[in-house]
This record gives C-alpha cells, structure tokens and sequence, in this order.
C-alpha cells in the first residue's frame, strides 16, 4: 500500500520538513494496512467460526489484497497451528496468495508440490511461500491442500528427514561437540549440524523464565546422568502446542552446544523441533 518511492525519499532527503512530511504519510499508510489487515483477520475468524477447524484452513475473496495476506496468514498459522493458505485478487485479476507452514513438520513447498495441478506457480521456502493458483481451483483449494497434506511423510520421519544425522542421547558427548566445533563459524552457507533424537526418553518437562516462556527437557541417557536440552521462546519457535508437552517419549531435534552457565560447561542440546 502506498508508494515505495516514497520511503526511498525519506531515507535520502536531507531537508527536514520534507522528511517529517513523507514520515507522516508513510504512518499514514501504515496505519491503513493495519487496519485493512485487521478486517481480513476478522473475515476469516468468522469463516471458521462454528465449524471443524481443518487440517489445511484455505480460503479467499476477489476483494482481499494479496500483499497483505501474508501478515494474517502469519498470525492465524501461529494461533490454529497448521497451514494457512489465503488468496486475493491483484488488479489483473489473477487470484494470487500467501501461506504459511504453521507446523514445524510441514514444508509448504512440498505441500504445494503435491497439489501442483492446482496452482498456475507457486515459491517460497519450508515455512511460508506465495502461490498464483488456477481460477477455477479456488473452491477446492482447501480440500486438495488437505488431500496433499495426507500424501506427504508422517510427522515423525518429516521431522528425522531434516536431521543431518541421527544419534542416541548418550552420542551427545563433549567429544562430539569439539570435533563439531573445529568447522565454525556456523552460520549462511555453513549451518550448524542438527541431530535427531527418536523417542528419546524424556523424564522432565520444565518451563523457565520470567513469564515461563523457555522450555528445558531433562533427557535420559543409558551410561550417563541425563542431558538438558533447551528452546528459549518455545512457544514461538516450537508452537503453542509444546504447551502440552508432557514426560515420556519423544523426537527430539536439535544442535549441541555447550552450557556456559553450569559447572563444567557441560554438553546440552539446543532444541529445533519436537514430534
């Protein structure tokens, strides 16, 4: 919304009076956007209000703008926990969207990839992605993404396919982590190593911090005393549903790091996602 020109300007100009202007009209504009978005926000609460919440919430109006769709794809992802698909119309009329993931398990271009007779083109990565789909596929979007869904792997082996490797608690040891340590820096092109954990034995739940928004798992280990592993903003990083979590097994994928803050720096595991 807007003209981007507009932004560019207020960045370079060096007369005040035209930057306390053009500030005033990007608030503006932006106060518009967050608006328009709010009622769309509404419009699809509304839709799903009084019914089953489906494994894939797809839907869309010819009067909803595309580029602000994926701001409240965004938020009903992380409030329903699953994918979210929504459509509008751009002044060509083509009907193009936004999605998101929802779900650390599921990868939109995979989901997409399996319903590709129902999009004209589709891109983006693992957890959001935009899509123009087919004029006369809008009405059974929602029903092929759900039939698509249902195709792909189970949420277990979806989540075991992004580990680098997979290894046992008792794996997880100093030794380890040094070796790992002599290929940093991690970072773009060079990613930390990610391990997977099946059915890891976990004997405590515990949430930590000022509004209990951490969460640490004490998992067990054959031959030695059990290994932390760690998520700092859980909800937001895991979903909401790790709320729930409670003792017993589970998949656990994660990095190894060393605790700075204990005693012996000892080896923990930095968690990436749950199943």
């Amino acid at each position: 919304m807007g003209d981007p020109r507009d932004a560019f300007k207020l960045f370079t100009t060096e007369d005040e009076n035209e930057a306390e202007v053009l500030a005033k009209l990007l608030e503006k504009a932006n106060r518009s956007r967050r608006s328009v978005a709010a009622g769309i926000t509404r419009a699809v609460h509304d839709r799903l209000e009084g019914r089953e919440i489906p494994d894939v919430i797809a839907m869309g109006d010819p009067d909803w703008r595309p580029g602000l769709l994926g701001l409240v794809a965004n938020s009903i992802a992380d409030q329903y926990q699953r994918p979210v698909f929504l459509w509008g119309r751009e002044a060509s009329m083509i009907c193009k969207g936004s999605c998101r993931a929802g779900r650390k398990d599921v990868h939109v271009l995979d989901l997409m990839g399996a319903a590709e007779d129902t999009f004209v083109q589709f891109g983006g990565h693992a957890q959001a992605g935009g899509f123009t789909v087919k004029e006369d596929a809008v009405f059974f979007l929602e029903e092929r993404l759900a039939k698509a869904l249902a195709t792909l792997p189970g949420s277990t082996e979806a989540t075991l396919a992004i580990a680098d490797a997979e290894i046992s608690p008792d794996e997880a040891t100093g030794s380890l982590l040094s070796s790992l340590e002599k290929f940093a820096p991690f970072g773009m092109g060079n990613a930390k190593p990610v391990f997977a954990f099946r059915d890891a034995e976990v004997s405590e739940v515990l949430w930590f911090g000022k509004s209990s928004e951490h969460l640490k798992l004490r998992i067990k280990r054959e031959f030695e005393g059990p290994i932390d592993a760690i998520c700092f903003y859980a909800r937001r990083e895991l979903g909401t549903g790790c709320a729930e979590l409670t003792a017993g097994r589970h998949t656990v994928l994660g990095s190894l790091e060393r605790d700075q803050f204990s005693r012996g720096r000892p080896v923990r595991v930095r968690i990436t996602g749950l199943c």
